[in-house]
């Protein structure tokens, strides 16, 4: 593969050698390469005309069509500034964003339309709505047979601002270069060994996860199959049907397409990649998945500021039960150590803080300079999560550095006392906090979402939890709920579960 430097650069060699395998679908139409490419150059050519400027800033949001991943690589073939917008923010959340990252244009969508109402940016629609300037396909249209301008860019310059998905906090917007986005695509075509046959299903939003993988499923020749309905019973059948090698599904999902099979072992004989990041998975939610998924299940680890793959567990590493709570090896063009509070790279085995640097490394924060600094110290990214690096090469990650709990001396890690509850038959999820507390200084308590046909008691659920880890990592109280907060990626969102649970209590008492 030749050394490309810019990521359209991957689309555009295979379009070249390749022009007529198909590229992109959305189950109906399909789009050869050099169709494809076509439509991304006349889009491109047509957002830095409406932007006014060679390097157009683009926010992107919408549900997985054809319209959006064509605007996304338009964004990459302008040599522009991408901003991934989820579809399932808040209104609120939408207008503070366009608002700290200014951008020249937002594309979106009738279904999204209704986040935008604030913004005063130009809005190009995939279906028409009557606040939109104009559509996807109109501007594809009049600028038929043109090709953008590259704007005179280096690997260094940013390619692509993000937020982060915070769980804890308000999400920060992340700086990826042009550079950082090439490690990630050369990085996973390594790793999972794409090619011309893989069919991937991009049924988490393209926005986010499953967008990572459109180009290096491209830059083997694969092809994008775009899931615009994520209904788990509707993924069930596309990966039953074969209409899938390979996706990338968070946990909550994978655990609703097994729901969703109703005790059923299908077969997914084309299935060669299924692999889930975004948040943790226990190690017995782990082995049932593995088991389900005919051991084709894999593992990603990262962050918005070192993206997706700084370490994978493969589904041959998962295959070894000693790494079953493993986040897999650390990946080739990364740099991961553990480090001490003094800034000391510690031995195998010893846990401290996560560390990396390397060319996947974001370039910082949007104007978050002393956050930037706090993050970045001497090259190293700071990742604030804690874990260890076994004596074999293998990531293992204990908890975020901010929520260990200090508990009468003793360090409890509430990442251990998930996976210990989670292991309750009527416990889908759960997250784990402090509480203050005037004995002990803060005491462990969990937030748990429970499965409806399956009822359990506080007492019981607690009571489990000490046959599992002892009676000072267990919680000293439980709040059981149907359905706990999420982030617009699917993640529980520990800070308003921790303030819902706490209220709660302080309710009841």
């Amino acid at each position: 593969m030749m050394a490309h430097r810019f990521p359209i650069e991957f689309v555009r060699a295979l379009a070249w050698r390749t022009p007529e395998a198909p590229a992109a679908t959305n189950g109906t139409d399909v789009w050869s390469y050099s169709r494809l490419l076509s439509e991304v150059d006349a889009m491109a050519a047509a957002l830095q005309d409406m932007a006014g400027t060679t390097r157009p800033r683009v926010a992107v949001c919408g549900n997985n069509t054809l319209d959006h991943a064509t605007t996304v690589l338009a964004v990459h073939a302008s040599g522009g500034v991408l901003i991934p917008i989820n579809a399932r923010s808040s209104d609120a959340e939408v207008a503070a964003q366009i608002g700290r990252v200014e951008p020249h244009l937002i594309f979106t969508e009738k279904k999204t339309a209704h986040l935008f109402e604030t913004c005063t940016e130009p809005l190009i629609a995939g279906a028409p709505f009557p606040e939109a300037r104009t559509t996807a396909a109109e501007l594809r249209r009049a600028f038929a047979g043109q090709t953008p301008t590259w704007p005179d860019v280096s690997p260094d310059d940013v390619n692509g601002i993000k937020f982060t998905g915070g769980t804890s906090g308000t999400p920060k917007a992340v700086e990826q270069s042009f550079r950082c986005v090439v490690t990630l695509i050369r990085t996973m075509i390594d790793v999972f060994g794409f090619d011309a046959g893989d069919r991937h299903l991009c049924v988490a939003p393209i926005s986010h996860g499953a967008g990572t993988f459109m180009v290096p499923i491209l830059a083997t020749g694969g092809v994008n199959h775009l899931v615009e309905d994520p209904k788990p019973a509707h993924v069930l059948d596309l990966l039953e049907r074969g209409a899938g090698t390979t996706t990338f599904l968070p946990p909550t999902l994978i655990y609703a397409i097994m729901d969703a099979a109703g005790g059923r072992r299908p077969d997914f004989a084309g299935l060669r990649h299924l692999i889930y990041g975004a948040a943790p998975m226990p190690p017995e939610k782990v082995i049932e998945a593995r088991r389900f998924f005919k051991g084709k299940l894999e593992a990603v680890y990262g962050q918005t500021e070192m993206p997706v793959v700084m370490s994978v567990l493969t589904a041959d590493d998962m295959a070894d039960d000693a790494n079953i709570a493993s986040a897999g090896r650390i990946t080739p063009d990364c740099t991961v150590e553990i480090m001490d509070p003094d800034g000391v790279v510690l031995p195998p085995n010893a846990v401290g803080e996560i560390v990396g640097k390397g060319d996947l490394m974001m370039n910082g924060y949007y104007r978050m300079p002393e956050e930037t600094a706090m993050t970045i110290v001497d090259g190293w990214l700071h990742t604030g999560d804690i874990g260890y690096i076994d004596d074999r090469g293998f990531l293992f990650i204990k908890d975020r550095l901010r929520d260990v709990i200090i508990s009468g001396g003793f360090n409890v890690y509430p990442i251990e006392v998930e996976d210990a509850l989670v292991q309750h038959p009527s416990v889908r999820e759960c997250v784990v906090f402090s509480a203050p507390d005037d004995k002990w200084g803060e005491r462990v308590e969990a937030a748990l979402e429970i499965y409806p046909h399956h009822p359990a008691t506080e007492d019981e659920i607690i009571a489990f939890a000490k046959t599992l880890i002892g009676s000072v990592k267990a919680p000293k109280r439980v709040h059981i709920s149907q359905s706990l907060p999420r982030s617009p990626v699917g993640k529980v969102v520990r800070t308003e579960a921790r303030a819902w649970a706490l209220s709660r209590g302080e309710a009841e008492a």
